[in-house]
C-alpha cells in the first residue's frame, strides 16, 4: 500500500476510536497486534483498549500531526475527556482532562499490525490529582 493508503487507513482507525465502533476498529487490524512490544490477540487489545475508553468514555483523539514513511505511520495527538471510570486505581473524579499522546502505527496489506504509545502519563495524573510516587532507593 502507499504510504497515502497506510495515513488514510490510521485517520480512520482514530475516528472509529472517537465513534467508539469496536467492529470498525477491529476490520483495520492484523488477528494479532504487537502492542508496546508484547503481543495480543485482537480481542485482547480490543479488550485492553476499552479499559481506558470505559474510565474516559467521552474521550476524543485529535490528531495534531501525522506522518508516514513506508509501512509506518506516526501521530501526534491530543487526548481529551472526562474521568468517568476508574483508571489506574483512580476512583472517578468527574474532572475533564486534555493530555498530549504520540502513536506509531506498522502495517501489512492495509492493517495494523503493530502499535506502540507514549502518553502524558504524569501530566494526566496531575490533571486527575494524582502523583507517580518515586522508585524507592535500591536497598543495600
Amino acid at each position: 500500500m502507499t504510504v497515502e493508503a497506510n495515513k488514510s487507513v490510521i485517520r480512520t482507525y482514530l475516528e472509529l476510536v472517537n465513534a467508539r465502533d469496536t467492529g470498525g476498529i477491529a476490520a483495520h487490524f492484523a488477528d494479532t497486534v504487537l502492542a508496546n512490544g508484547q503481543e495480543f490477540s485482537l480481542a485482547a487489545y480490543i479488550h485492553a483498549s476499552d479499559a481506558l475508553l470505559d474510565a474516559f468514555p467521552d474521550l476524543q483523539i485529535s490528531v495534531d500531526e501525522l506522518l508516514a514513511e513506508g509501512d509506518a505511520v506516526a501521530a501526534r495527538a491530543t487526548w481529551s475527556g472526562t474521568h468517568r471510570g476508574a483508571f489506574l486505581g483512580i476512583a472517578p473524579t468527574g474532572k475533564h482532562v486534555s493530555f498530549a499522546a504520540c502513536g506509531m502505527w506498522h502495517l501489512r496489506d492495509g492493517r495494523i499490525t503493530a502499535v506502540w504509545f507514549q502518553r502524558d502519563l504524569p501530566g494526566l495524573l496531575g490533571q486527575l490529582g494524582a502523583t507517580i510516587a518515586p522508585p524507592a532507593p535500591p536497598s543495600g
